[in-house]
């Protein structure tokens, strides 16, 4: 196995092995734990043409409906936060979300109108990148964030949803992200509970012996410690924390019985070959209250603080 990286939120350089796993289906790779602060990463991290195999067009199977809908009760928050400002979704995927934010985050009575916010979008995925800038009409790039040209302090807010357990740096991109986000400027950050994530593998590996492929995509799983240290070193500090999802996690840890086709996606799975147009997925469409009582119920029902028992993390962190 390839020598094991200095760890990217404490400098560590001694590991554990968690246990054996794949990235694509069949080979030979291992989570590692750093000793020191629990950061866990999928060694050897995969190589540029592996993580092009795995993210293909039809990964972007996302609910059009439903990703606006979260959007615009979002975009109702940022507009609460600051009447006018500039947002970035970095990993904006298809861009349902970053639509639903334009069309929220605008003064009341002009929803549609956008006026209130301006918004960007990052998204290596070259064909959805192409879906947002085309189908939708929005400013969303296809490069790397370091490579996007933006200004020091350029936004004021920016979100970083289920991204950074998939990147090969995080800690380069905290800080990539850090430079771009302005004085008072919000980060709100989304990821797995990385004790939790990991054991996905564990539970799989221990009931038929053999490495399970990944479910997600997830390189990085990170404990408490380690997001701590990392947007301390960004430049960034944690103002608020909550886990959610607890039965999802329950049955992850083997602690709830779990579904019959729970193993499914560790397994060897044919090989996709949507386009993004035949991967989208409309949806229902159900009335903004519903979404807006969405997001008030999860601040109402989550699990305080960095739960070990929580199966996700939302992070509001300020610059």
């Amino acid at each position: 196995m390839a020598r094991s990286p200095s760890c990217p939120a404490c400098s560590g350089k001694t590991y554990r092995s968690y246990c054996p796993a794949s990235f694509l289906y069949g080979d030979k790779r291992d989570i590692l734990e750093c000793s020191s602060c629990g950061l866990s990463v999928l060694w050897p991290l995969p190589t540029g043409k592996e993580l092009s195999a795995y993210y293909h067009e039809g990964y972007f199977d996302f609910e059009r409906n439903k990703e606006e809908g979260r959007g615009w009760a979002f975009g109702r928050e940022l507009a609460g936060f600051r009447s006018q400002g500039r947002f970035l979704d970095l990993g904006c995927a298809t861009g349902f979300f970053l639509n639903g934010v334009k069309r929220g985050s605008g003064p009341v009575g002009r929803s549609f109108s956008g006026a209130g916010w301006e918004v960007f979008g990052l998204e290596t995925g070259q064909g959805a990148a192409k879906y947002a800038r085309e189908k939708l009409g929005l400013n969303v790039k296809s490069v790397p964030i370091e490579k996007a040209g933006y200004a020091k302090g350029f936004f004021d807010a920016i979100r970083v949803n289920n991204v950074l357990e998939h990147v090969l740096d995080p800690a380069k991109t905290l800080r990539d992200v850090s430079r771009i986000l302005g004085p008072g400027g919000r980060l709100y950050l989304t990821l797995p509970n990385g004790r939790v994530d990991r054991a996905h593998y564990s539970g799989y590996y221990k009931a038929f012996r053999e490495r399970g492929a990944s479910k997600d995509g997830h390189l990085w799983f990170f404990s408490p410690k380690s997001l701590s240290l990392l947007a301390e070193r960004s430049g960034l500090r944690v103002e608020h924390s909550y886990g959610t999802e607890l039965k999802r996690a329950l049955r992850v840890l083997g602690w709830w019985p779990k579904k019959g086709d729970w193993a499914k996606p560790f397994q060897k799975r044919e090989k996709t070959r949507r386009s993004v147009e035949e991967a989208v997925v409309e949806g229902r469409r159900k009335p903004r209250a519903y979404y807006l009582f969405q997001r008030k119920l999860e601040g109402l029902t989550f699990l305080r603080g960095f739960s070990p028992l929580a199966y996700d993390y939302t992070v509001l962190l300020r610059k």
